[in-house]
């Protein structure tokens, strides 16, 4: 029996060991409110008021629950539910826009000739911790499919992933607008015959419409793929796209009265591929673009058979005017002293000896936040994350590795100010479960919040992380940086099998239900089983 399958044995098929007591951050206070009744539900979600009071909008089917807390005490002070919404309902997001929030949801019209979908909002009330009445944005002229998921320019990866939202909601950098984008059902499953009609909405922050159409793209299918969208200030819609036959990038932009896309031509690097782009505005109206990149493919073999791996090499950013003018752009290329930081011996030498080749590279780094300062600076977050097919125990099963995260800093200029790679080791059978992180902004630094194994306290960069075993407890971690400097600290805040000492276990939560309650205070709903949970609140000191 190999090493590798010695490993994966010990890892999902023996429970985790009782490990010694790890040494808690003493910047953190926790404490534990008192236990309430449960709520079931898929998703739940979680916003926090000016006023002290915590709003939790949980949705199960098509019932939806809404639940207040007064933060400081942790106490649960309502709760409401409904059961009233439309049938064949799903929920898309709940929005917290300028101190409001919405709660947007699509309903199929299954009687409906054209088997159109309809989408509505119900504003909360923020003081009672109940719906507004309802309101229809919209109905569909026909069907609406999923968006395409896509992680590269020639369709590797996941696409089409199950249970994606079919209409996507974005703000602009202001949250002055909102853009709601929908793609219509094609009428043809020829890719290189197809041309996609989007719709694009766009609404003010009280959900007043500025200007909706559907608009049918200027390419097939098969000559395009849709990058990235964004809304501007102004009310402008811009899509960045990638054209298949001549490998490059162009800026498709809409703006009220127009049926009809203009498009620019983008002057910038064709010999990269990338994984994913995103788009913001900056804070002199021009567009920044990122996204990570690989100068190849791998492919990698597994006891399931070989398939594909995005080897990132960098990030490429850019920033361009709306008629496709480039101000400036820059490949912040991974160095090898990075790519080499808490990986095993044979994966340093590995990369050096591909270095000399110019293809040593970080596998499947994804993006997950980007976003510009007040200063106009950029933070932009990323994490390693991919399935495998691997043999557990005796049987060949899906297993899902969330590995080290990425955070850089980028200058209004476009210039790299700091780069760093965060260490952590998660695998899981079930899907995210409990893992990958949550980021939450802090007073002139960034925290990223995961549950790691205890043994990586103090990791030197030329070793591994201890894995950690999805849903076997682990200790919830902070990394802090330090925005102007990138400097890191590394925070062990609580034991999830002994949460407030040993009086209760975190038997379900997940770490992106974690949110910033107040400055420096930290809040995490957690269920204890006998049908309770119970709200976990971490205060900086």
């Amino acid at each position: 029996m190999t090493t590798k399958i010695l490993i994966l044995s010990f890892l999902f098929l023996i429970p985790s060991l009782i490990m010694a007591q790890s040494k808690l951050s003493k910047d953190f206070k926790v404490t534990a409110s008192t236990p309430y009744a449960v709520t079931d539900a898929g998703s739940k979600l979680y916003f926090a008021l000016e006023d002290g009071k915590t709003i939790s909008v949980k949705t199960r089917g098509e019932m939806a629950t809404i639940q207040r807390f007064d933060t400081r005490t942790m106490k649960e002070i309502s709760r409401k539910e409904y059961k009233d919404l439309p049938k064949y309902t799903k929920v898309q997001k709940v929005l917290q826009i300028r101190g409001k929030l919405f709660y947007i949801y699509e309903a199929y019209n299954k009687k409906s000739k054209e088997k159109s979908f309809t989408l509505y909002i119900r504003e909360i009330d923020t003081n009672s911790g109940t719906f507004k009445p309802e309101k229809e944005l919209f109905t569909t002229s026909g069907p609406v499919t999923g968006q395409p998921f896509s992680w590269g320019l020639s369709g590797w990866g996941l696409l089409g992933w199950g249970g994606a939202p079919k209409f996507d909601i974005s703000t602009s950098f202001d949250d002055s607008k909102i853009l709601v984008r929908f793609r219509h059902k094609p009428t043809t499953k020829s890719d290189a015959k197809s041309n996609d009609k989007i719709g694009f909405y766009v609404y003010d922050q009280d959900f007043q419409k500025v200007w909706g159409e559907d608009v049918r793209m200027p390419y097939t299918e098969k000559d395009m793929n849709n990058l990235a969208y964004m809304v501007k200030s102004n009310g402008t819609a811009t899509m960045l796209i990638y054209k298949t036959e001549s490998k490059s990038l162009e800026l498709l932009t809409l703006k009220e009265g127009g049926d009809k896309m203009s498009v620019h031509k983008l002057d910038i690097k064709r010999d990269l591929l990338f994984a994913k782009f995103d788009l913001r505005e900056d804070v002199n109206g021009n567009i920044s673009a990122a996204g990570f990149y690989a100068n190849g493919i791998d492919f990698k073999w597994s006891w399931g058979g070989g398939s594909t791996s995005f080897n990132c090499n960098g990030l490429y950013s850019f920033t361009t005017t709306d008629k496709g003018e480039i101000i400036s752009s820059y490949d912040h290329e991974f160095p090898l002293e990075f790519i080499q930081q808490y990986v095993n011996k044979r994966e340093r030498n590995k990369a050096e000896k591909r270095e000399k080749k110019g293809k040593a590279g970080m596998e499947e780094v994804k993006m997950t936040e980007f976003f510009t300062q007040e200063d106009g600076s950029s933070i932009i977050l990323a994490e390693q994350w991919y399935v495998r097919k691997e043999l557990v125990g005796t049987n060949t099963q899906n297993v899902w590795h969330y590995r080290h995260m990425i955070a850089m800093k980028i200058d209004a200029d476009g210039k790299l100010v700091w780069m760093k790679k965060l260490p952590k080791n998660q695998a899981g059978l079930a899907g995210q479960g409990q893992m990958s992180f949550k980021y939450i902004p802090g007073d002139g630094c960034h925290y990223l919040l995961y549950v790691g194994n205890p043994k990586n306290a103090d990791l030197p960069v030329d070793e591994v992380p201890a894995a950690h075993k999805d849903g076997l407890g682990g200790f919830l971690t902070a990394y802090k940086v330090d925005d102007e400097t990138g400097k890191v600290e590394k925070h062990t805040i609580l034991d999830m099998v002994k949460v407030d000492g040993a009086k209760m276990r975190a038997h379900q939560f997940n770490v992106k239900r974690i949110f910033e309650a107040e400055d420096k205070v930290f809040m995490l709903e957690i269920y204890i089983k006998g049908k309770k949970d119970a709200m976990i609140k971490m205060e900086l000191k």
